[in-house]
């Protein structure tokens, strides 16, 4: 069970989850446009088995503060390097999506403060990240809607009726609810890829990375992937020792839900992070 907590960085005040003391430092970073309660509980519930683990949501998410016209990846790089530097050791980062893309940049910037990092199909490249958000999935189109939804200022269930098609269901009530805490200027950011990728080269963070990582990419179904076989390759040339995973049969959401995670996933995470504990 999290505690709901807050830490201020100085430039903003971030809404967190706190689990129990049950290890080391663990801290989650949740994929956009998301919070820790809408999408990964069971996977931190897991996690927090044999770590003492925080999940973060990023400014402009959840009940995290607002900072009108800052969202981008270098912000969110100082948030959580300031998060991770009022803890009592270096950390585990685990990301997921965009999450993992933070992930990538905060242990490249932080050397030896960051314990290992556990990728979970992340976007590692600025093209990466720009071919993602306009791939055949639709996420840009996606995200577009729920800007011209929030705009209509229309009822949680109009709007988890427009999610699903005309079908309200429990996953889209509660996506309802978590989108409206967010920020639009989130969801700006997101679709402005000369803006939020400024002063950012995710393959040269990746290249910095010193800690032991574990890199998890999806399969080419549903949703898709944002690892490509090419990037892929980059970062093992980059990084020698990379433990790489293939999510046969999952797509970018790698099987995480409120209530389950695959196995697909989860045994080889739970046993990199043993391979990490002290």
């Amino acid at each position: 069970m999290l505690s709901e907590k807050f830490f201020d960085t100085g430039k903003v005040v971030l809404e967190y989850g706190e689990g129990p003391d049950n290890g080391p430092p663990l801290v989650f970073l949740v994929g956009a446009p998301n919070r820790y309660q809408s999408y990964a509980l069971d996977i931190i519930e897991k996690l927090s088995t044999r770590w003492h683990v925080y999940a973060v949501n990023h400014r402009g998410t959840g009940k995290s503060g607002k900072v009108q016209d800052k969202y981008r990846f270098v912000d969110f790089f100082d948030d959580t390097i300031k998060f991770i530097e009022h803890l009592s050791e270096p950390p585990v980062l685990v990301g997921h999506s965009f999450g993992g893309s933070l992930a990538v940049g905060v242990a490249g910037r932080m050397g030896t403060g960051v314990r290992g990092v556990v990728l979970c199909d992340p976007q590692i490249t600025n093209q990466g990240w720009i071919d993602w958000m306009k791939a055949p999935h639709g996420f840009e189109d996606f995200i577009a809607m729920i800007m011209d939804l929030k705009d209509k200022g229309v009822s949680d269930f109009e709007f988890a009726s427009s999610l699903g098609n005309g079908v309200v269901t429990p996953w889209a009530l509660e996506k309802s609810k978590t989108f409206g805490y967010h920020d639009k200027g989130v969801y700006e950011s997101l679709l402005d890829f000369t803006g939020i990728l400024e002063g950012v080269d995710l393959a040269m963070d990746f290249a910095k990375i010193e800690c032991p990582t574990l890199l998890i990419q999806a399969d080419k179904v549903g949703m898709g992937r944002a690892v490509s076989d090419a990037e892929v390759e980059y970062v093992k040339s980059v990084m020698p020792q990379v433990v790489h995973v293939f999510a046969e049969g999952l797509s970018h959401e790698l099987g995480i839900d409120i209530a389950y995670t695959s196995p697909v996933i989860m045994t080889p995470i739970m046993q990199f992070l043993e391979y990490l504990r002290p």
